[in-house]
Parts: C-alpha cells; structure tokens; sequence
C-alpha cells in the first residue's frame, strides 16, 4: 500500500510525464517516501539526487528549462543541473526512455544523453553521485569522483553509501562494470534549447 505521499508524488509525475510510470520510478519514489517520509523529495539529496517536486514543476511549467522533447523528473541541487526523460516516441515505457542531463547555465550543446534507461541512470548515481554524471568521464574517473570531493568527509561519504545500497535494491538497478560505457551506451544527439 502506498503513503499519501507516494501517491501524491505518482500523481504529479503521471501529469507531468503524461503517462503511467513505470516499475522503476514507482520503485524509486516508493523507496524515497519510505527513507524520508517527511520530504521524499529530497531522500537522495547526500546524492545530488533530488526528485522534482510540485514546487519544481510548477517552475517548470512557467519556464521550461528542458528542451521541447525532454521532460524533467529530477534535479542536482547544484547549479541548476537536472534531469528528464527524452521523450522521443521509442519507448514502451518512461523506465526504458534515455536520461538526459541538462546544464540550464549552459548552451543546449552541452546537454548529454547519459543513460540509456532509468536503471542505468541509477546505477551511474549509485558509483559516483548525479551532479557528476555525464559522458565525458573515463572509468577512473567515476571510481574517484566520490573520494575526490568528499574524502574528507567521512560521515557523508557513509551516507552516500549507505543511500546507493538502498538504489541497488531497485529490481535491475545496478553498479555497472564500466560507467562509461553505460553512460556513452545510448547515441548522443543535439537539443533545442527551451524557447
């Protein structure tokens, strides 16, 4: 059974993808209403993770930052980078729609296809953390990314941890043997930028 804030996140997700979500996202807001029933939200914050809440879309809304055939489903926290599902017809079901990451302070060539898929996108997040996941980092990189900017925290890196555990729980979520080829898996394409 869900909590009244799961449902309350499925519904808004349903709205503004304009389809039923599929296993993998229900899973994952599922997940985060049950790590963090006060803010599901923000469960995944320690990893740059943020799940687009009614504030998010509302904004949205009014001022797309994501290209035209893009639809967000969550946000970094950090520089305003976020993350939508590429909405281009193919897929069968939004878990099996490429990740795109877009750089709002950038130009629309640097937005990225870095997923193939929502569970691939989750295993990137759950090696490194989703402010860092793009195409353009090599295998070593994505091992180092974590010690690199939060060695010295050692508390927030076994949250970090922690948190990924909880990701790979997700059926078919896992740590991928080379994080760069999961993320350069799906061809890149250019976008339009939002009007």
């Amino acid at each position: 059974m869900k909590t009244p804030a799961a449902e309350a996140m499925i519904l808004r997700a349903q709205a503004a993808l304009g389809e039923p979500l599929g296993e993998t996202l229900l899973a994952l807001i599922d997940l985060a209403t049950k790590l963090r029933p006060e803010d599901p939200p923000n469960a995944f914050a320690a990893l740059w993770l943020r799940l687009l809440d009614r504030q998010d879309l509302e904004l949205e809304a009014r001022g797309r930052v994501a290209p035209p055939d893009v639809t967000l489903f969550a946000w970094t926290g950090g520089d305003g980078n976020c993350f939508g599902f590429l909405m281009d017809g193919h897929a069968s079901s939004v878990d099996e729609r490429p990740v795109v990451k877009i750089y709002p302070m950038d130009d629309a060539a640097s937005y990225e296809v870095v997923a193939s898929n929502l569970r691939d996108f989750l295993g990137l997040v759950a090696v490194a953390f989703a402010e860092v996941v793009t195409r353009r980092a090599t295998d070593q990189d994505w091992m180092r990314f974590r010690a690199e900017w939060y060695g010295d925290k050692p508390a927030l890196l076994a949250q970090m941890r922690r948190l990924s555990e909880h990701l790979l729980t997700i059926p078919g979520v896992k740590v991928p043997g080379s994080p760069s080829a999961v993320a350069n898996a799906f061809p890149n394409r250019s976008f339009v930028a939002p009007d």
